[in-house]
């Protein structure tokens, strides 16, 4: 880490980077806002500076506008190469005019004044001060005696004719000297509290554009209805990292009262949730996704605020009522609970039945149960569809069991999904297996199926009966041949399938079932020839004898 990088590190801690973990809650007293804004201008020796006129007036109009600051409270003194003198002189005037303001009506007003000084600085190797270079001094002409080098501890003594009033100085400062954060941020004691920027370079963004915008939004972490120094030190050192910067470019400090208020806010309101991302309805209609912020709130109106996220049930809406334009932060915190999707599975006769493997095809869903019960899933985050149909599956992990719901899912509602398993053969198991594409599973359940004595198959897919008639038509055993056999008489392969019958007789073992059902199918097969053959003769005989007779006619005649 070079000189920069620790210098960085120094500086943020010694402005209190992190906010404390519970607030007092502060009551805005009423204040009085005095500003002096003074831009040194660049020593002749020393690179120019854009101007800082412009930005300048903008945030002076700003302060009229947030702090209702009248514009005679406001000294500009810039685009001019002042003299130490003459900076000296400045602050002793602008001092006299805020101590000749009558004195506030109010006992309980505070006088807050914001000095912004834009300046050359350096350190001395041999010294741990720093010095602040006027427009009238040559940085070639070094610290010294040169009185035109503004040691820090006598701007310090000149800022304090300030007093009492609470002195907020906004420091924009350029150097060269890599080591001069370190000991800007350990010693330097101007005003009560201080925002330092101290860099090689320009700002991307300058310092009041920046300063401007954060009066403008006035960010509230706290939540409090109240715009705090700590606020603006926090966000404004965000804000200037974010331009692009580096520490190695650029150091941001400060230090002083973090309690301190500067001003109440526009009452607002925020509509948190757990977790974010969650649609904001306001009185019925879609604005937008938490972390959500309204502003310009009527004081008397009343708001009615819902919160919905796609895997999570609905909140409870929840109403908010304004009361104050000012100095109010409203909140409705919404925490999700996720859906569930409950599935009751039984089966009818069962009472100790599993394991059972409950699933929702195409989604991650899958859990297994040990017996009969409820199964529990819950959504969340998990990519399910609103508004689709859901297609659930309970079954015994041999299948043997199994049924099938389904639900629609509507995104914000729990579910609840009865399954009631029916049993099934084996050969169903098969055409189920199969028809989803398990070609291996299926045959295994036919196999089951021949162990079982299931030697008549229901209707089964077409391919499923192809694959088993060349699975099982050459196999030496009775149960596969009778099978086969079936299979060809739905099909109508009459002679192919008495060839089954045959030989599955020849292999049955006597006085067996499956020799029986091949005997009556052979016998069945052999009576239907029979008839066909005795047809055959009868016929062929009623020809001949039809034939002889015509003969003897014509040979008498």
């Amino acid at each position: 880490m070079d000189t920069f990088g620790r210098a960085l590190l120094i500086v943020l801690l010694l402005s209190g980077g992190v906010l404390p973990t519970e607030w007092a809650k502060a009551q805005a007293a009423p204040q009085e806002v005095w500003a002096l804004l003074v831009d040194l201008g660049a020593p002749a020796d020393a690179p120019a500076r854009p101007s800082s006129r412009s930005d300048g007036e903008a945030f002076a109009a700003l302060l009229e506008d947030r702090f209702a600051t009248d514009s005679d409270r406001i000294v500009l003194r810039l685009e001019e190469r002042l003299s130490a003198a003459e900076l000296r002189e400045t602050i002793r005037r602008f001092a006299e005019l805020v101590h000749s303001a009558p004195t506030p009506e109010e006992p309980e007003t505070s006088r807050l004044v914001l000095l912004y000084l834009r300046a050359e600085v350096t350190r001395p190797p041999q010294e741990s001060a720093i010095y602040f270079f006027s427009g009238a001094a040559r940085l070639a002409d070094g610290t010294g005696n040169n009185p035109e080098a503004i040691r820090d501890t006598t701007l310090s003594e000149w800022v304090q004719a300030l007093e009492p009033a609470t002195v907020l100085t906004l420091l924009d400062l350029r150097t060269q000297d890599e080591s001069l954060g370190v000991y800007f941020a350990a010693r330097t004691e101007i005003g009560d509290g201080r925002l330092v920027t101290i860099a090689r370079e320009e700002l991307p963004t300058p310092v009041l554009d920046l300063l401007s915008g954060i009066l403008s939004e006035a960010p509230d972490p706290d939540r409090d209805g109240f715009l705090r120094w700590e606020e603006v030190l926090l966000e404004y050192q965000r804000r200037v990292y974010a331009t692009g910067v580096s520490s190695d470019r650029v150091l941001v400090g400060g230090t002083g009262n973090p309690d301190l208020v500067l001003m109440a806010l526009p009452a607002r309101l925020y509509v948190e949730s757990v977790p974010l991302e969650a649609e904001v309805l306001l009185d019925g209609q879609s604005v937008g996704k938490t972390p959500y912020v309204l502003g310009r709130l009527r004081v008397g109106s009343a708001h009615t605020i819902q919160v919905r996220k796609a895997g999570y049930r609905l909140p409870d809406p929840q109403t908010v009522l304004v009361e104050q334009a000012r100095g109010a932060a409203y909140v409705a915190r919404f925490v999700l609970q996720p859906v569930t999707i409950r599935v009751q599975v039984s089966a009818p006769g069962q009472e100790m039945l599993g394991p059972i493997v409950v699933v929702i095809p195409g989604t991650p869903f899958q859990t297994t149960l040990p017996t009969l019960g409820e199964a529990v899933f819950s959504v969340g985050e998990e990519p399910l569809t609103v508004g689709e149909t859901y297609r659930l599956i309970a079954a015994t992990p041999d299948d043997r069991y199994f049924g099938t719901a389904s639900f629609l899912y509507t995104g914000y509602q729990d579910v609840t999904v009865a399954v009631s398993l029916q049993e099934r053969t084996a050969w169903e198991v098969a055409a189920a297996r199969f028809e989803a594409g398990f070609t291996e599973e299926a045959l295994a359940a036919a196999e089951q199926a021949l162990r079982e004595g299931l030697l008549e198959p229901p209707e089964l897919p077409g391919e499923l009966v192809a694959l088993l008639l060349e699975r099982w038509g050459e196999r030496e055993a009775a149960r596969p041949l009778i099978v086969c056999a079936q299979l060809l008489e739905r099909i109508g392969a009459e002679r192919q399938a008495q060839r089954y019958w045959r030989r599955a007789r020849e292999l049955a073992p006597p006085d067996s079932p499956e020799r029986a059902l091949a005997d009556a199918h052979v016998r069945s097969g052999w009576g239907r020839w029979g008839l066909i053959l005795l047809l055959v003769l009868i016929l062929g005989g009623t020809g001949l004898f039809a034939y002889r007779t015509l003969r003897g006619s014509r040979l008498g005649g």
